[in-house]
């Protein structure tokens, strides 16, 4: 099963506002929108590219959108004063992320990253306080997120002390997909980014996800993993 969003950049008879609109209008939380609502947000949104390797966001640098991924792949990062590197979360198609961030009204804590081409929507800061202070759905969605992402922390912590690779990789994966469009579960993810996210080469995921596929939990393929069993994962 695939989802509804958007894979692609416009096409050449498609505008980027058609694009920002079917992505929108695939989202759950905006499904809760009143007509009037949605009406006076879509002319807010932007639509922004980042080529491989550029930043998203700067650590330190104001909190100005929310920020839903329509294709590619950002990372969140940290680099530490010897230069190394901490990634804290991957957001795939149909996630969003930052919501945290804006709700603390702080500068960001962290550098957002493209790991490929990645295509943003990009919602102001202004229109997501007025969403959150008007509409009870969407609060009731960014809670639901930010559960998601204390529990992506507890899995960090629990995989950087007792994980072996093939629950690092399966925890690397139920975070993934925690970010997807509700239902979703083939995963555009590469094995490159499911390192970064595990803290593994490739090789030692290459072994995992093979490991997980002989359990009947994934199906891996050319352009991403097939989560099958998503309850198995969450078991490692």
């Amino acid at each position: 099963m695939t989802g509804r969003f958007m894979r692609r950049a416009p096409s050449a008879g498609q505008s980027s506002e058609d694009v920002v609109t079917s992505f929108i209008q695939s989202t759950v939380w905006a499904k809760a929108l009143t007509e009037q609502e949605r009406r006076h947000l879509l002319p807010c949104l932007r639509y922004a590219t980042y080529e491989k390797g550029q930043q998203i966001v700067r650590r330190g640098s104001p909190a100005e959108y929310w920020m839903g991924v329509v294709e590619g792949f950002a990372v969140q990062s940290l680099t530490s004063a010897d230069g190394q590197e901490a990634m804290l979360a991957g957001v795939g198609p149909g996630g969003w992320f930052g919501e945290g961030t804006l709700l603390k009204r702080e500068p960001w804590g962290y550098c957002g990253i493209a790991l490929r081409t990645t295509r943003l929507v990009l919602m102001p800061a202004s229109e997501f306080e007025a969403l959150r202070q008007s509409n009870l759905a969407f609060n009731h969605h960014l809670q639901t997120l930010l559960n998601d992402r204390l529990a992506t922390i507890v899995e960090i912590a629990l995989s950087s002390r007792i994980g072996n690779r093939v629950d690092r990789v399966a925890h690397a994966l139920v975070r993934v997909m925690a970010t997807a469009v509700s239902g979703e579960r083939f995963l555009p993810v590469t094995q490159r980014e499911l390192g970064m996210l595990a803290g593994l080469s490739r090789q030692r995921v290459n072994e995992a996800l093979r490991t997980l596929s002989g359990r009947g939990a994934v199906r891996c393929g050319r352009h991403g993993v097939e989560v099958l069993d998503p309850a198995a994962l969450r078991l490692h």
